[in-house]
C-alpha cells in the first residue's frame, strides 16, 4: 500500500513537533526512518498508523484517507511492546482467535513463527518474563500472523542482542518477500539501515 503525506503539521502544546510538506513511502517497499531524537519519527508512525489525528494535512493510503478499516491492515511494533500477561503461544495466536481462524489453521500458523523466530522452547512460557530479544520476536511474530499489509517497526531491534536482531531481520524479509507488505523502520543505525531497507528518509528537526 503507498502512503503519501502531505502538507503536515503537528504540534504538541504550541510547540511544532513534525512539519512535512510532502513525503512519499512507495507501495511494498521497506523504507527505513532515520533523523535525529525529537524529530518526531515515533509520532509520524503512530499517524501513519491512525493512532494520531491531531494533526494539520493529509495522510493518504492508496490515494484514499484513513479508514476503520485501514486497522486490520496495519500491524506496529514499538520498542518496548506490550505483551499479555499470556503464554508466548497465546500471545501470537491472539490475532487468528480475533479473526476467527480455526483451532488446526491457527496451530499451524503459530507453530510457524515459533520455528521461524527460534522461539519453540518458550512457547509456554509467560509473556511478561521474556528478555528484551525474546520479546521483540514474539511482538513482532503476534503482528506478522495477523497478515498486515502495512508494518511500522519502531526501534524495534534497538537495544537487543546482535543475534536476535538478525534472526528478526530474516523474518521481516521472508515476509516482505511474500506478501509484498509496506514497511517502515525506523532506526538509528545507518548500517542496518543500509543493509535492511531498500529506501531511506531522513526526518529533520523542526525549525524553531
Amino acid at each position: 500500500m503507498e502512503i503519501v503525506i502531505k502538507h503536515l503539521l503537528k504540534k504538541y502544546n504550541q510547540k511544532t513537533v513534525l512539519d512535512i510538506p510532502h513525503l512519499h513511502v512507495r507501495k511494498g517497499q521497506i523504507t527505513g526512518l532515520l533523523g535525529d531524537n525529537g524529530c518526531g519519527k515515533s509520532t509520524l508512525l503512530k499517524i501513519i498508523g491512525g493512532l494520531d489525528f491531531d494533526y494539520e494535512g493529509e495522510v493518504l493510503y492508496d490515494s484514499l484517507h484513513f479508514k476503520k478499516e485501514n486497522r486490520q491492515i496495519i500491524g506496529m511494533v514499538s520498542q518496548n511492546p506490550y505483551l499479555f500477561k499470556r503464554s508466548v503461544y497465546e500471545n501470537i495466536e491472539y490475532p487468528l482467535k480475533v479473526r476467527g481462524i480455526e483451532k488446526d489453521k491457527r496451530k499451524e500458523i503459530v507453530n510457524q513463527f515459533l520455528q521461524n523466530m527460534y522461539i519453540e522452547g518458550i512457547s509456554s512460557q509467560r509473556a511478561d518474563t521474556l528478555s528484551g530479544g525474546e520479546a521483540q520476536k514474539v511482538a513482532l511474530a503476534r503482528v506478522l500472523a495477523a497478515a498486515p499489509k502495512i508494518l511500522l517497526l519502531d526501534e524495534t531491534t534497538s537495544n537487543i542482542h546482535e543475534e536476535a536482531v538478525l534472526i528478526i531481520e530474516k523474518e521481516l524479509k521472508a515476509y516482505h518477500q511474500s506478501t509484498g507488505c509496506t514497511i517502515i523502520f525506523v532506526t538509528h543505525n545507518q548500517a542496518q539501515a543500509k543493509r535492511f531497507c531498500g529506501a531511506c528518509i531522513h526526518l529533520d528537526l523542526p525549525r524553531k
